[in-house]
């Protein structure tokens, strides 16, 4: 059947464009810079559900594509991988969300589905 807890929960993989949200210092202690291309980096993704609207909380892996962040970029491209229970309700192509890490981080909007 699958491991204790998981039942219900799926994984949502997508192409999204974000940008970041200005902290001040004392940020830095909670969500860290953002790592390296092509490295992996855990937050919270927070995004409105289709049917009912209501805000729905998953488990995020964010990685940012080699070609996504260039020096001074407003935007960066990064691959989203969303864990819960209806991820797919709430990160549609031209869906809105934000990352979480102690602080919000960044607000994006999904460009593409890709499917594995």
């Amino acid at each position: 059947p699958g491991r204790p807890g998981s039942a219900g929960r799926r994984c949502y993989k997508c192409q999204a464009l974000i940008t970041l949200v200005p902290a001040g210092p004392e940020a830095a202690e909670y969500a860290g810079p953002l790592p390296l291309d092509g490295q992996v980096y855990r937050a919270v993704v927070s995004a409105r559900h289709h049917g009912n609207g209501d805000r729905e909380l998953f488990s995020g892996l964010v990685t940012i594509s080699p070609d996504g962040s260039g020096s001074g970029a407003e935007s960066i491209l990064v691959t989203l991988e969303a864990f819960g229970r209806e991820p797919a309700d709430c990160l549609a192509p031209g869906d809105f969300f934000t990352l979480w890490r102690g602080r919000d981080l960044a607000r994006g909007i999904v460009t593409r589905r890709i499917f594995v």
